[in-house]
C-alpha cells in the first residue's frame, strides 16, 4: 500500500469520528468563509461539485449560489469529468459511485470558469490535495485557468500529501476554521 492509499484509509477512520450534524455545522462555516473571498465575489461562473454524505455539504452553496452566480457540476463520462451547466429547475441524476450529476448543457469553454471548488480527501499547508485516486479533477484543472479552492474539514488538513507530477495544487484551501 502506498502513502496515498495509506493516508486515504487513515481519512476514512477520521470521518467516522464525527456525526453529519456536526459535518453539515463546519459546512456551513466553510460557506460563510468562501462567500467573503474576493475571488468568490468577482466570480461569475462557478464550478462546484454535489457532495457525498462525507463531503464538505455543497447543496447549501449550490441553491444558495444559483440565481446570482453561473452554477457549473461535474459528471463523470469515462476517465473525464466533463462539466455542465446547472440552473434553477434542472435535475440532477444519480451517476458515477452514487454522486449526483447534472442534466443542463455541457459547458465547454473551460477559460470561462472563474472558479473551482475542489474536493478532496485531505490538503496540506502548501495547498496540495489528496483526491480518491482516479485523478479526475487534476486533468480537468489543467484544462483551465480558474482560480482553485479545496474545500475540507479540519481534520483533513495534514502535514504532508504525498504528490506526484500529474497533481495539481489548490490557489487556496477553506475549512471551518482557516484559509489557507
Amino acid at each position: 500500500m502506498n502513502g496515498k492509499d495509506i493516508l486515504r484509509k487513515e481519512i476514512a477512520v477520521r470521518k467516522q469520528r464525527y456525526a453529519a450534524e456536526e459535518l453539515n455545522r463546519w459546512s456551513s462555516n466553510i460557506k460563510t468563509q468562501i462567500e467573503k473571498l474576493t475571488v468568490f465575489e468577482q466570480a461569475e461562473t462557478v464550478l462546484l461539485y454535489c457532495s457525498l454524505p462525507d463531503e464538505v455539504q455543497t447543496f447549501a452553496l449550490l441553491s444558495g449560489w444559483m440565481t446570482v452566480k453561473h452554477c457549473l457540476l461535474p459528471q463523470v463520462q469515462g476517465n473525464e469529468l466533463i462539466v455542465r451547466e446547472h440552473r434553477p429547475g434542472n435535475h440532477l441524476q444519480t451517476g458515477y459511485r452514487g454522486i449526483f450529476e447534472p442534466t443542463g448543457n455541457i459547458f465547454s469553454d473551460l477559460n470561462r470558469i472563474d472558479l473551482i471548488l475542489v474536493p478532496g480527501v485531505a490538503f496540506d499547508a502548501n495547498k496540495n490535495r489528496l483526491g480518491r485516486g482516479k485523478g479526475y479533477y487534476d486533468r480537468l484543472l489543467t484544462q483551465t485557468t480558474a482560480t482553485t479552492v479545496g474545500i475540507c474539514f479540519d481534520f483533513q488538513l495534514v502535514e504532508k500529501v504525498p504528490v506526484e507530477d500529474h497533481d495539481v495544487a489548490m490557489d487556496y484551501v477553506v475549512t471551518p476554521t482557516r484559509l489557507l
